[in-house]
């Protein structure tokens, strides 16, 4: 191949760009900001969770990653061009017992971590882990 002085830089900057991009993790360079990790610390596997934006009353179709076994933490992903203007979420948690869970005004686009557990008297709780300006860095 002959390429001139110019073709070559450009050729050896697409294959500089090409191999960068090889060796970036494929979460972190394409991950939503809605994306966040389901911990289920109770001994029971959630089967469904349910997401609406906030204050809607219709919950739509079960998301496609969201069961979660007992005691296990799910990483929920999204289409890395998820990004809406209204970052709050409800959320509905069907438990494998039967047990319906709600979390109510949970601002997905700086969540990391929800970590679903249940108190000494049977009842679930949450506790919702957010991005501070040192986990950025």
């Amino acid at each position: 191949m002959n390429l001139s002085a110019n073709s070559a830089r450009t050729f050896a900057l697409y294959v500089s760009l090409a191999l960068a991009g090889a060796v970036l993790p494929v979460g972190a360079a394409f991950a939503s900001n809605l994306d966040f990790d389901l911990d289920n610390e109770t001994n029971v596997n959630i089967d469904s969770l349910y997401l609406s934006l906030n204050a809607q009353s219709d919950w739509g179709d079960a998301i496609d990653n969201g069961a979660t076994n007992a005691n296990a933490t799910n990483s929920i992903t999204f289409d890395s061009d998820a990004h809406g203007d209204n970052c709050y979420y409800d959320f509905k948690l069907v438990f494998a017992n039967g047990v319906v869970s709600y979390l109510y005004n949970i601002n997905l686009c700086s969540v990391e971590e929800i970590d679903v557990d249940t108190t000494d008297d049977g009842h679930v709780k949450y506790i919702a882990t957010y991005l501070t300006d040192d986990s950025l860095n």
